[in-house]
């Protein structure tokens, strides 16, 4: 029976982007909070990740700047508790086949983004029907799979109660208490040699709440989040040199938040709806001429509603702001590639995207070149010209803000190199350079961006950069000494820089130095090991600096982003082993992040000064921290 991926490698015979990607083995074995497939993406050279989110930056992009696609569709924000730093994924990466990271140097039929890619496919089943029951103290979750004459289905529900995480940081204040669920689908409806139909299903909820601690305190919050998302796709090969695939899709967003904090400057109240609709239509066609050469084309179109009812102000008396806003985004595509040389191939593609909502249209062309000097040796090189729009639901309304900035414009260029050893040894070497105009802008808190009403702070202040220059270096090395044992290490150099002012700034989660590494290994008997640990420069924080008035030190901001965090360092770990049944399998896995239980600063907490013998003011910063030692256990039977 065919599968998605090589009907997907008919339509695209020979990709020539430079992606990097993780396998079923790795996204479970990895030591990661629940298994959680977006997490999995940061074990990769050049991606930043904080500890409390599963969103990362790559390449000194935006965490906004990433399209997550899952069998065929981008999905929008598929994240659990959005208004709380997105901890998880809506995607269970035990159902996962693979993770494809695309960070630069996109063809013409990837649009929209220009941070990366993350296309994930879900497992086929193997013969014979398979059923998960999981417990453990971060979630539980049951699962069937199993082939069918129409094709796979596939049904994952999983229920969370991180209670491991919920006193921590990590959710911006302590005694946040979150559940959450989610639930997938995927049913074969035709199955045949050329044909592949296949629905498909995404359900997610999440509720918090936090009561104040003592009578008295002000500090309340509830949020309530319902995601329901349906898709159909359709693969068909019509000949040896035709194919096209199709989705259709459709699905709501629902949000609310609402409560109270008490910043310096009193009792601060919010109440925060929105809702977002869409439905839309992808259809793709590649056409081999003849010979390598192939013709690729595609349209999309997706049709959006939004409301946003935000209103914030001291208790009692909230002012409300509504917007309402319609539309759709629309794009369409050509691109072809044509072998030059037996050891040569390009691809030219040009690509159109506008935006109804807002009347912005965008041109991207785009060049993609693949040498292969030897049978061991491949460079890839791809240069263009990206647009990102901002999205229907990304109206940053809690910011005062009703109209939508224009859209993003990048130009870049990557270049990677990959020598394959005899064996399994693979060294891999990528550049990348990312020059972004019309930067969107954006709001950050200046000592604490782990907040509960971020918003609401007194240190929220407007990023509005003229431009931005992103580079980097990537080096890294995989290999497998046996079937066993797999392993991987990458060390990255890289600036991500906004200009404001005239003056080059640093991004707040830009680290210059940054090594990783991933090791596993399973034993005959069934048990198992994977490690990985990371290090990386400390990120970019804003000083707080004494001025003497009078005979009171009062604290003033320093330039922004002008000092850095302590090195940050963490090693995680997980382990396990898998006992054979009478009926199946039980395995039992143990997962410890921050094995050393490190102190990794995550921000500011607060500044004290003190005046030195010579007169000058002195100051003694202290931080907040990341997740400290946070183990999670899990048993998984399977029959």
């Amino acid at each position: 029976m065919p599968t998605p991926s090589s009907l997907r490698t008919e339509i695209v015979p020979e990709d020539v982007t430079v992606t990097r990607s993780i396998d079923a083995r790795d996204v479970t074995l990895a030591p990661t909070l629940g298994s959680d497939a977006a997490r999995s993406v940061a074990l990769l050279p050049g991606i930043a990740a904080s500890d409390a989110s599963a969103t990362f930056y790559p390449r000194g992009a935006a965490s906004g700047d990433v399209s997550l696609i899952l069998d065929g569709l981008e999905l929008y924000d598929p994240f659990h508790l959005s208004g709380f730093q997105r901890p998880f994924s809506f995607i269970d990466g035990r159902v996962v086949e693979s993770v494809d990271f695309t960070g630069g140097g996109f063809t013409a039929d990837r649009g929209d983004r220009n941070g990366g890619f993350v296309e994930m496919s879900t497992a086929t089943p193997p013969e014979g029907a398979t059923t998960q029951l999981e417990t453990g103290t971060l979630n539980s979750r049951i699962a069937y799979s199993a082939p069918t004459p129409s094709g796979p289905l596939v049904i994952s529900g999983r229920y969370w109660y991180p209670e491991a995480l919920s006193d921590s940081v990590a959710f911006g204040s302590d005694g946040l208490t979150p559940s959450l669920g989610d639930l997938y689908v995927r049913a074969g409806l035709a199955a045949t040699p050329r044909t592949l139909v296949s629905a498909h299903a995404l359900l997610a909820f999440d509720r918090s709440h936090l009561r104040a601690a003592e009578t008295g305190d002000p500090e309340w919050a509830e949020a309530d989040s319902r995601s329901g998302t349906v898709w159909a796709r359709w693969l068909r090969a019509w000949s040896d040199a035709i194919s096209t695939e199709t989705v259709v899709s459709a699905g709501k967003l629902k949000r609310s938040r609402a409560g109270a904090t008490n910043p310096d400057e009193g009792a601060v109240a919010l109440d925060d709806r929105r809702s977002v609709r869409f439905a839309g239509v992808r259809a793709d066609a590649s056409w081999a001429t003849g010979g390598p050469d192939v013709l690729r084309g595609g349209i999309e179109a997706r049709f959006l509603e939004a409301e946003f009812d935000y209103g914030s102000g001291t208790p009692g008396d909230v002012r409300p702001l509504e917007t309402e806003r319609s539309g759709a985004s629309l794009a369409a595509y050509v691109a072809y590639r044509r072998s030059l040389t037996r050891a040569l191939t390009a691809e030219g593609g040009l690509r159109w995207d506008r935006q109804t909502y807002t009347g912005d249209r965008q041109w991207s062309p785009r060049l993609n070149l693949v040498a292969r000097a030897t049978p061991r040796d491949e460079f890839r090189l791809a240069a263009g010209r990206y647009a990102q729009s901002v999205r229907i639901h990304e109206l940053r309304i809690e910011d005062g803000e009703t109209v939508y900035p224009r859209p993003e414009l990048s130009r870049q260029v990557d270049l990677a190199y990959v020598h394959r050893f005899e064996g399994t040894l693979s060294l891999r070497l990528d550049a990348y350079l990312n020059h972004l105009s019309h930067v969107t802008p954006r709001y950050e808190n200046l000592y604490k961006p782990v907040e509960l009403f971020p918003e609401l702070e007194p240190d929220r202040v407007l990023i509005a950069p003229q431009s931005a220059r992103l580079e980097g270096v990537e080096l890294s090395l995989s290999g497998a000494s046996t079937k066993a044992l797999r392993w991987s290490t990458s060390y990255t150099w890289s600036k991500a820089m906004d200009v404001i002012d005239g003056a080059p700034v640093p991004r707040s989660w830009d680290q210059t130095h940054a090594g990783k590494f991933l090791v596993s290994y399973r034993w005959d008997r069934g048990w198992f090991l994977a490690m990985n640990g990371v290090v990386h420069t400390g990120w970019p924080t804003t000083p707080v600096e004494g001025e003497l008035v009078g005979t009171t030190i009062e604290p003033v901001p320093g330039p922004r982003n002008s000092v850095r965090l302590p090195v940050y360092g963490r090693l995680d770990l997980r382990a396990g082993r898998t006992f054979a049944t009478g009926k199946g399998s039980l395995r039992f896995e143990l997962a410890v992040l921050n094995v050393t239980d490190r102190d990794n600063a995550c921000c500011l907490d607060e500044t004290r000064f003190v005046l030195e013998p010579d007169g000058e003011i002195g100051s003694r910063p202290t931080y907040d921290d990341w997740l400290g030692i946070t183990p999670s256990l899990q048993v998984v039977w399977s029959f």
